[in-house]
């Protein structure tokens, strides 16, 4: 028994006992993550300050790449065109990868969203890891930096944080993309 101590059986029982034995319960599925949704007062701008247009459907949310899917929205824009903060918060961080993103930034905004620009043109990132910025305010310009064809600015949203643990997800930007282009 518990504590070492020796069990005896007292009385008349037989010391027989009827078990019945059930199989282990399945684990329950988890389910989905629950899908982004837009909030009625959801307001911000759109990251691209100027003329600008969506890119083909190579360049949406899911297409097919090299060993992996695009996570972002390409916006194409002019070179030089201001890409600026939709939402406030502060930046994550400001780097460059020469063969994927080029010059980008990634903003944590106060939503648990992250935002993140790619491609942004050469010596023109105005903002540093840290750093709070609002709603409007100049990040960088579009350029053509990395793993780039054109001018452009790859637009990614990230619920959850920007890659910052096994929940953070990239979700379509499309739909927000298309709420701040009024």
């Amino acid at each position: 028994g518990p504590h070492g101590t020796t069990l005896r059986r007292t009385g008349s029982s037989s010391g027989k006992v009827t078990i019945s034995v059930a199989a282990k319960p399945k684990a329950k599925a988890k389910p989905d993550p629950e899908p982004f949704r837009l909030s009625p007062s959801d307001s911000g701008v759109f990251p691209v300050a100027g003329p600008h247009s969506y890119g083909s459907d190579g360049a949406r949310f899911g297409a097919k790449r090299n060993g992996h899917k695009h996570q972002g929205e390409d916006v194409i824009a002019g070179r030089g065109t201001p890409v600026v903060a939709p939402l406030g918060g502060t930046m994550n961080s400001t780097d460059y990868e020469k063969d994927g993103a080029g010059y980008y930034v990634v903003l944590d905004a106060s939503d648990d969203r992250s935002f993140f620009f790619a491609h942004c043109r050469k010596d023109t990132v105005v903002v540093k890891g840290g750093q709070t910025v609002s709603t409007g305010q100049r990040l960088c310009d579009v350029g053509n930096t990395g793993d780039s064809s054109g001018p452009h600015l790859h637009f990614e949203i990230w619920v959850g944080g920007w890659r910052r643990d096994k929940h953070s997800r990239p979700i379509d930007p499309l739909a927000q993309l298309r709420a701040w282009d009024r």
